[in-house]
């Protein structure tokens, strides 16, 4: 009954959530080139709610925990004002100045401490705190939004309806404990959410959007064309870069810089990308990358990274299928295009790719994820102009059987089989068993697992029925096939009885 408490709790706090985080459109003067916070989506708010690990404990924070021994136990936890966390088992601690990964750990640790036998123990972030924040300058809705401690800047400044045209998104001002902090949102597209570029924002910050100072146009064979707001002394190769840099056929030494000065006067000049990317550049640039004659293109679209990918670096996965037309010249191949777009993501279900040729109509599976691994010519494609490869994605867990909240859980790499459990609003503790969990995959087979086990993205997650519960099916399958047979030996018996009576010679 707590359990089942529990996940109602939780589904309304999720729906609260979602009503009172409203969709709001991104910031920034390209629109899509910056991050765009999508607050109303609840997946977005349960995985980040169950993946907050770098977490600044906040009073109102109401976690749960739940652990099994002889049975299941689930508490709601609510921290005080005073920093105090009331846990059973444990007792009272004060948790101020910890992260949430710390605390996890530290109750986990106790708990399992306290009762070696126990099968499993989790606890989660239930529902964060919420507080308000000020937000003012160049933005649409200035005033106060309401934001909880996995909120960051970016998405105070999405609640507040996005920066206004001509406002800055690359010298935001956060003021905290009486001190401004700069922060530059296109810097966060290469960091960690929560970083020095978009950090989680705290009780009391307040948030202003200056004007922006150098704002330039850029046009042309770039990734990402559109108008992009500059620091001083940022220059040409900086600009290239926050564009996704040159397209394949993109002609490095035909940039052409147009220049206004006073008076409506201007200049106009051509480049070399290679030679003179030092180039500083001013407000109301116009820079324009050369274009070639009009070609055929090849369309890939699916779980592929969009760019090439640097083994020493982070990045990004999308979790979305990327589109991309990539020109075709003679030659062109599957594995060339892969290696244009950075390889197939971990979401992406590459051996069941398909190529569609746009002459014939025809679909040609193709193992992506051999092709990539291998690098080997002899399993490659050709490509003809017009073709389309398609590159599944999965980026769903299923969790079915008996559990409370059967459905899809966003993937997240984090998370093993206990985890998408309690996404799942836990196992049912009359039906459900802990001890009967498996993988079931297309064709119906299935692998035994335990809470601890890895879960890759597109599993199904299937939680059996307990031994008395499957008892009870059999025995009620044994009454009524008995039924059935005594209605038989019966039917049989009236049919000799009126043959002996009345049709015997």
């Amino acid at each position: 009954m707590k359990r089942s408490l529990a996940s109602l709790a939780l589904l309304a706090c999720l729906a609260a959530l979602a009503a009172a985080e409203a969709p709001a459109t991104g910031f920034g003067i390209n629109g899509p080139t910056g991050p765009v916070y999508t607050g109303g989506d609840p997946a977005e708010i349960t995985r980040r709610i169950l993946a907050a690990t770098r977490y600044r404990l906040t009073p109102g924070d109401t976690y749960q925990l739940m652990f099994q021994v002889d049975q299941t136990y689930t508490y709601p936890l609510v921290l005080q004002d005073t920093y105090d966390l009331d846990l059973p088992v444990i007792g009272t601690i004060n948790v101020k100045g910890m992260e949430f990964a710390a605390l996890r750990k530290l109750v986990i640790d106790r708990i399992r401490k306290a009762y070696p036998l126990s099968v499993y123990v989790t606890f989660n972030l239930l529902v964060p705190a919420r507080f308000d924040v000020a937000v003012f300058g160049g933005v649409e809705s200035p005033g106060v939004v309401t934001v909880t401690p996995l909120s960051m800047v970016s998405d105070a400044i999405a609640l507040a309806k996005g920066i206004r045209k001509g406002g800055s998104y690359r010298r935001v001002l956060l003021t905290r404990g009486g001190k401004d902090l700069e922060v530059d949102l296109l810097a966060y597209n290469n960091s960690e959410p929560g970083g020095p570029n978009n950090p989680y924002l705290q009780p009391g910050d307040r948030i202003t959007i200056p004007a922006a100072g150098v704002v330039v146009t850029l046009s042309g064979q770039v990734r990402f064309p559109g108008q992009y707001e500059m620091l001083p002394e940022e220059t040409l190769a900086h600009l290239l870069a926050y564009a996704g840099g040159l397209l394949p056929e993109a002609r490095a030494d035909a940039v052409e810089l147009v220049r206004f000065k006073a008076g409506d006067r201007q200049s106009q000049s051509t480049l070399d990308a290679r030679t003179q990317a030092g180039t500083v550049l001013a407000n109301g640039d116009r820079i324009q990358v050369g274009v070639p004659a009009q070609r055929e293109m090849v369309l890939v679209q699916g779980g592929l990274f969009g760019a090439p990918v640097s083994a020493d670096k982070p990045v990004v996965v999308p979790v979305q299928p990327i589109s991309v037309d990539v020109p075709w010249t003679p030659g062109l191949s599957v594995l060339q295009v892969l290696e244009t777009l950075g390889g197939p993501t971990p979401y992406a279900k590459g051996k069941n790719a398909v190529l569609v040729r746009k002459t014939t109509g025809e679909r040609i599976p193709v193992d992506v994820d051999a092709l990539w691994s291998g690098r080997d010519p002899a399993g490659d494609l050709p490509l003809e102009p017009g073709d389309t490869l398609s590159v599944p994605i999965v980026n769903e867990v299923f969790v079915a059987g008996e559990v409370h909240v059967p459905g899809k859980v966003v993937y997240s790499p984090a998370f093993t089989v206990a985890e998408y459990l309690v996404a799942a609003g836990g196992i049912d503790k009359e039906t459900g068993s802990l001890d009967s969990l498996w993988f079931v995959d297309a064709e119906g087979n299935r692998t035994r697992v335990t809470t601890s086990s890895v879960v890759p993205p597109g599993t199904v997650i299937y939680v059996d029925r307990n031994t008395w519960t499957k008892t009870q099916k059999t025995f009620t399958n044994i009454m009524v096939v008995t039924g059935f047979m005594t209605a038989i030996v019966a039917f049989v018996t009236a049919v000799a009885e009126l043959w002996v009576t009345y049709l015997a010679p």
